[in-house]
C-alpha cells in the first residue's frame, strides 16, 4: 500500500543520508537516533498542521499545485498582491484606479462578474485561461470596496503603462514555495549574523590592541624630535656666543638663529597637528563600516547583513527606495520563484569584467570592458541603457544569471528579449529560459544552426567531389 511505500521512501533515505521528504511517515530524531513514525498522531492534528498551507485553497487550485507542484493563482494572488491591496485600502489613498493599479503591478486584474451584482474576481492579466479566483478571498468582497470606494469604477488603462510598472506576474510554471523554507533561511541568516558580528568583536579587541602601541609609539617619536630640535638650536646658539665675532655680529647672528628656532618649531608643531589628525582619523570602524568594507571584498554573510542594513533603511523611511530601481520593469533577468537571494558573491567571471559592492545597499554593481553593465539586486539582475544592447554584457548577465536562478525569466520590452536570444544563440551558451515559448524559440535556432551548418558541409563536400580530376 502506499503508506507502507512511504515508510520504505524514508528507511532509504536514512541508509543513503539523503534529505527527508514529509508524507505518511516522517523521520523524528530522538536522543541521537533516526526513527521513522507517523507524521501526524491523529486526523485533527493533520487538519490543523494543514491550516494556513494549502487548506484555505479552492479544490481545484489545491489539486492544481499537488499533481503540479507549481503555484496557483489563488495561492500567487494571497501572497504579495494581497498584501499591498490590504496595505492601500487601509491608506488615505485608496481608491477604485489606485486598487486597479496596484493589482496591475502584480499582473492581475479586477472585474465584476456581472452587472447584476456587486461581487468581483480577480485574473491574470497574462493568462487568462487560467481560472480566476474570487475577489473576497484576497480581502476585497464587494461590499466592502463598494461601501469604502463607491459605485465601480472600470480601470483607466491609457494611464497604465504594463510594461513600465508591472513588477511581476503570475506564471503556472513558477514552482510552488516549500513553506519550510523561509523558517530555515532565517535561521541560517539568524546564525551568520551571529557569526558575523562575533567577527567583528575579534576584530575591535585586535584593534585596540593594536592601536594603544601605536599611540605610545606616535608620542614617544614627537617627544623624540622635539627634544632633538631643541639640542640642536641650542648648540647652535652656543657656537654663536663661542664664534669670537663682535657683539652686533654675535647679536645679529643669535636673531636670525632665533627667528629660524621659530620657524622650525612652527613646522614641528604642524607636522605633529598632522600626525594627531591621521590617528584620530583611525578611528574604531562601526559596525556597519566594518561590514560595507567586507561586502566589498566579496564575503557572502557581510553582502547579506548589508542587504539586511538597506532593508531596515527602507522599512523606517530612511530611502524608501533606491535610486535607479523605481523602474522594475527594465531589461532585467530575475528569479523563478520567491526564494529569498542575495546578490551573488562578486566573482571575476572574466578577465574583461570588475566588479564594485554599493556600501550603502549590498548591491554588486558588474563592469565589462571598463563600462557598467549590470547590477546584481539580489533577486534580479538588471541592465542600463546601453548594456541591455551590448552583446558581452548580456552574455556575462546570462551566466551569472544561470548560476544563480537556474532557468533565467526575462523581463523587458520585445527588443532586449530578442536581443537576449540572439546572443544566447550565437554564442551558444548552455542556458534555459524560464519561458517555455522563449526557450522553444532558443531551442529552435540552435537545431536551425546545426541544420544549416550540416548542409553547408554537406555542400563544401560535393563541390570537393565535383572538382576531383581522375
Amino acid at each position: 500500500c502506499s503508506a507502507s511505500l512511504d515508510k520504505a521512501m524514508r528507511q532509504i533515505e536514512i541508509d543513503q543520508g539523503w534529505k527527508h521528504d514529509n508524507g505518511p511517515f516522517s523521520v523524528k530524531e530522538i536522543d541521537g537516533k533516526k526513527s521513522i513514525d507517523w507524521t501526524y498522531t491523529s486526523a485533527a492534528n493533520r487538519r490543523q498542521a494543514r491550516g494556513g498551507t494549502r487548506a484555505d485553497l479552492p479544490e481545484k487550485a489545491r489539486q492544481f499545485e499537488v499533481h503540479s507542484g507549481n503555484e496557483s493563482l489563488a495561492s500567487y494572488a494571497k501572497g504579495q498582491p494581497k498584501d499591498d491591496a490590504r496595505a492601500l485600502m487601509e491608506s488615505a489613498k485608496a481608491s477604485w484606479q489606485a486598487l486597479h493599479t496596484i493589482l496591475a503591478t502584480h499582473g492581475l486584474e479586477l472585474r465584476p462578474v456581472n452587472d447584476r451584482t456587486n461581487a468581483f474576481y480577480v485574473a491574470s492579466v497574462s493568462d487568462p485561461a487560467q481560472a480566476p479566483i474570487k475577489a473576497s478571498d484576497m480581502g476585497l468582497g464587494g461590499g466592502k470596496l463598494i461601501k469604502q470606494l463607491g459605485p465601480y469604477e472600470p480601470f483607466e488603462t491609457r494611464y497604465f503603462d504594463r510594461e513600465a510598472f508591472e513588477t511581476q506576474k503570475y506564471s503556472k510554471y513558477r514552482p510552488l514555495r516549500d513553506p519550510a523554507k523561509r523558517p530555515e533561511n532565517r535561521e541560517k541568516r539568524a546564525k551568520e549574523r551571529a557569526e558575523l558580528r562575533g567577527r567583528y568583536e575579534g576584530f575591535v579587541v585586535e584593534w585596540k590592541a593594536m592601536k594603544a602601541p601605536a599611540k605610545a609609539e606616535l608620542v614617544n617619536s614627537q617627544n623624540l624630535r622635539r627634544k632633538a630640535l631643541t639640542d640642536l638650536l641650542r648648540a647652535e646658539r652656543e657656537d654663536i656666543r663661542r664664534s669670537g665675532l663682535d657683539g652686533s655680529h654675535r647679536r645679529a647672528l643669535l636673531s636670525v638663529a632665533a627667528f629660524t628656532a621659530a620657524a622650525k618649531r612652527d613646522e614641528l608643531k604642524l607636522i605633529f597637528k598632522a600626525e594627531n589628525s591621521s590617528l584620530r582619523k583611525e578611528k574604531l570602524p562601526s559596525y556597519r563600516e566594518w561590514v560595507a568594507n567586507y561586502a566589498e571584498a566579496g564575503d557572502p554573510a557581510a553582502i547579506a547583513q548589508l542587504r539586511g542594513f538597506s532593508y531596515a533603511d527602507k522599512r523606517k523611511g530612511k530611502h524608501p527606495q533606491e535610486p535607479d530601481v523605481a523602474d522594475v520593469q527594465r531589461p532585467s533577468f530575475a528569479a523563478t520563484s520567491d526564494s529569498d537571494l542575495d546578490p551573488a558573491p562578486p566573482a571575476r567571471l572574466s578577465e574583461r569584467v570588475t566588479w564594485a559592492v554599493d556600501r550603502s545597499t549590498g548591491v554588486v554593481n558588474y563592469s565589462v570592458n571598463d563600462r557598467l553593465a549590470f547590477r546584481d539586486e539580489g533577486r534580479r539582475i538588471t541592465f542600463n541603457k546601453d548594456s541591455r544592447n551590448d552583446a558581452d554584457s548580456i552574455e556575462v548577465g546570462l551566466l551569472l544569471a544561470k548560476e544563480k536562478f537556474g532557468a533565467v525569466a526575462i523581463y523587458g520590452g520585445q527588443e532586449f528579449r530578442d536581443r537576449v536570444l540572439a546572443t544566447a544563440v550565437e554564442r551558444r551558451l548552455n542556458i534555459r529560459f524560464a519561458d517555455p515559448e522563449l526557450e522553444q524559440r532558443r531551442k529552435d535556432a540552435i537545431k536551425a544552426g546545426i541544420d544549416q551548418k550540416h548542409r553547408r558541409f554537406v555542400e563544401d563536400r560535393n563541390q570537393v567531389d565535383a572538382s576531383v580530376v581522375f
